[in-house]
């Protein structure tokens, strides 16, 4: 049987957010790529360094997440009512 859920229609916030999240998503695989695949060999120093900027990634990726799913519920609470 197929879906007749109406496709989602996406605003700006949303496109905006969506951006953001996927932007984060880029630059935490490409953290975690410097991480696993270094070009040479990594002083502790360095290597600390890149794990504190992937947290960092992590994180910001990990609210832009959040701020998109809050922006969505948000919509369809104002769509249901």
């Amino acid at each position: 049987m197929a879906d007749r859920r109406q496709p989602a229609v996406r605003d700006e916030e949303e496109l905006r957010l969506l951006a953001i999240a996927e932007a984060c998503h880029s630059e935490e695989i490409a953290a975690s790529d410097l991480l696993t695949h270094p070009v040479q060999s990594l002083l502790y120093s360095e290597y600390t360094r890149l794990i504190e900027e992937l947290r960092a990634k992590r994180l910001k990726g990990h609210q832009s997440r959040m701020a998109l799913k809050a922006h969505r519920y948000k919509m369809s609470l104002e769509r249901h009512s």
